[in-house]
């Protein structure tokens, strides 16, 4: 029969798994920037969300953990 103690410590292992084992699934990427800028004026901006043109490409950027109307 497992004590107490044995029992905390698989708790403790389990739980320390599962903390580690998303790391080992996302995939590293190297950030891209982006030169010479441009805001472009949309419907969908926000304050937390704007569109950008580089270049030939447009995004939509989504500033998180900013809410804003």
């Amino acid at each position: 029969m497992p004590t107490a103690g044995s029992c905390w410590s698989l708790i403790i292992a389990l739980l320390l798994s599962l903390g580690i084992a998303p790391s080992w699934a996302v995939e590293s990427r190297a950030w891209v920037t982006l030169s010479n800028c441009e805001y472009v004026a949309a419907k969908d901006n926000d304050g937390d969300s704007f569109s950008v043109r580089s270049g030939t490409n447009e995004f939509t950027l989504r500033l998180y953990y900013v809410d804003a109307p």
